[in-house]
């Protein structure tokens, strides 16, 4: 997600906060005890539904991966 000057990034289960112009890491947050999940970024421009989509489709990825990975194990 980028507000301006900033660009802000979920990975590796830490939340981060770069300057847009050349990358650098202004602060970072490693969600301690909260997982390698997925990560919603919203902002003041998005209303809940947006946001609720988002998730959603985040989640159904998420389902559609793990039942390939399950369905691979079995074949093995």
């Amino acid at each position: 997600y980028s507000d301006g000057d900033k660009v802000f990034a979920h990975a590796g289960g830490h939340f981060f906060c770069l300057r847009a112009k050349d990358g650098n890491i202004l602060w970072k947050n490693p969600l301690s005890g909260l997982g390698y999940g997925s990560c919603i970024i919203a902002s003041e421009h998005q209303s809940a539904s947006v946001v609720a989509t988002q998730n959603a489709t985040q989640q159904a990825a998420i389902a559609s991966t793990a039942a390939v990975g399950a369905a691979t194990s079995s074949q093995s």
